[in-house]
């Protein structure tokens, strides 16, 4: 036996030779699967391998964290309006875009821009025309009730603070667009406007409560094709959300929105303001794709020069929000 080890281990080594070749051929080290990079389960279900990203998880108010690098997103998303003084009123205002990771701090997106509007005055009522004959208000207004092409539209995100280095994240958020129609009135005709908000969030029990606080500056320029007049309208207002992860990536949280509405595009004069309160909720359903929602229900607002409670003037009594969002 003892005589026999010795080729014994030299028919092994030459045995063993061959596998550690093909190793050092094909050793290119840990093959970084997407379980390899996060071995949280509840940060790999939050958002396609990223760990958890905040930009949709609070509803209206946005998150601070960008696409990173490379990443190619397909977004749908319809914002609803119910509710007007002198009307029977719904809209949606839809947008489906595709946005890019163009850094890991900067991401650009370019979509199209629809909306679906119902309007019809409250029967009844009267009004007085130029000749001093009544007629019926549904004469003069007649009810709107179609979807309308409304333009194109994009967004830009500068992050200008990680969240995951620093105390807080922070986030220059701009929605510049073109439009054909009005997003409230859905008459035709041209405009532009954006819609832009400095987003700060933080994430305050690790994994599970996020917390996020806007402040919204809007503006728009609108001149309906049978107007002679041009309309500049302006918004200021501040955001403030809160949302728990309940299960892996399943949120669930509630917002609240306070905004004031001014005549001209530089806040010039003030009109009205609401404050609007309501819950949010994200499910990342699949590894590459989410949605969010968000109801937000007027509580309290003003309309200037009247006494009111609630304004129904510059803003829609109820709004929901849905989004779907994809990535390749």
């Amino acid at each position: 036996m003892k005589g026999l080890l010795p080729g014994g281990l030299a028919v092994a080594a030459l045995c063993a030779a061959p596998s550690l070749a093909a190793g050092q051929v094909f050793d290119q080290g840990t093959i970084e699967t997407r379980s390899f990079r996060n071995p949280d389960t509840a940060r790999e279900a939050a958002s396609h391998g990223h760990g958890i990203e905040t930009e949709d998880i609070f509803g209206f108010t946005l998150g601070s964290d960008t696409e990173q690098k490379g990443a190619l997103l397909l977004e749908l998303e319809n914002v609803a309006g119910f509710g007007s003084r002198d009307q029977s009123y719904s809209s949606v205002n839809s947008k489906l875009q595709v946005t890019y990771g163009v850094t890991d701090w900067f991401s650009a997106s370019l979509g199209i821009l629809g909306g679906y509007y119902y309007i019809k005055d409250r029967p009844p009522g009267f009004s007085v025309t130029d000749t001093g004959a009544t007629v019926p208000t549904d004469y003069l207004y007649p009810q709107i009730n179609n979807y309308r092409f409304a333009g194109i539209g994009g967004e830009l995100r500068l992050n200008l603070l990680k969240r995951q280095d620093n105390v807080v994240g922070v986030t220059l958020h701009a929605e510049p667009s073109f439009r054909m129609a009005d997003e409230v009135s859905g008459e035709r005709g041209n405009g532009y406007g954006s819609e832009n908000k400095l987003i700060i969030d933080r994430e305050l029990v690790a994994d599970r409560l996020f917390g996020a606080i806007n402040v919204i500056y809007d503006f728009e320029s609108f001149k309906a094709y049978d107007s002679p007049s041009t309309e500049k309208q302006s918004a200021f207002g501040l955001s403030g959300a809160l949302t728990y992860q309940w299960a892996p990536g399943f949120f669930f949280g509630g917002e609240i929105r306070w905004l004031r509405a001014y005549d001209g595009m530089g806040l010039n004069t003030y009109q009205g303001q609401g404050v609007f309160l309501g819950p949010s909720m994200f499910w990342h359903f699949l590894d590459n794709a989410y949605l969010s929602a968000a109801f937000s229900w007027q509580v309290t607002g003003s309309v200037r020069d009247q006494a009111s409670t609630i304004n129904l003037v510059n803003f829609q009594r109820q709004q929901l929000k849905f989004k779907l969002v994809y990535e390749f």
